[in-house]
């Protein structure tokens, strides 16, 4: 039996059996100089921009970290003067962390340096602290010092925790 062949119509409507190769002329493969060098511009100004904000952005990661740091000698602070007795809450010299917070027992490799100060609460608006409160509700004042190095004059911050007589 043999095969009909299609003419015309027919036979463009059959698929042929090998895909045809297309063939592009020499001249229009590849980039040309022209587009990479605007590529080769745009890496390059994308990646300036990037290299010139990494100080920025360091600094603020530093300044996060040094407040995460000074938030936890608070609440660490704050956790003992709410277990302590109420009356022997007093002022104290100075103590010393480490750049995680850790408490250190000597002032050697201290970042941080401390120091409480009870006072008597003063509220908005009155003239002096109240009369009948100290037995009650103590203002204790948080003087952190951070130094970065040992001729680092250092950065203070002051936190204030208000400290309720629990009847202990």
């Amino acid at each position: 039996m043999k095969a009909k062949r299609l003419t015309g119509r027919a036979a463009s409507a059959v698929p042929s059996p090998r895909p045809a190769l297309r063939r592009h002329p020499v001249g229009n493969v590849g980039f040309s100089l022209v587009e990479i060098t605007i590529a080769l511009g745009l890496v390059s100004f994308v990646a300036v921009s990037i290299i010139g904000l990494l100080p920025t952005g360091l600094t603020v990661m530093r300044n996060a970290m040094d407040q995460t740091v000074e938030a936890q000698i608070v609440r660490s602070i704050s956790g003992q003067s709410q277990v302590a007795n109420f009356t022997n809450l007093t002022s104290g010299g100075p103590s010393y962390f480490d750049h995680e917070g850790q408490l250190l027992s000597s002032g050697e490799g201290a970042r941080y340096t401390v120091t409480l100060s009870r006072h008597l609460p003063v509220f908005p608006g009155s003239g002096g602290a109240p009369t009948g409160l100290s037995n009650s509700l103590v203002c204790l004042q948080i003087e952190i010092v951070q130094r970065r190095s040992s001729q680092d004059q250092g950065s203070t911050n002051l936190r204030t925790l208000y400290i309720a007589n629990y009847g202990k």
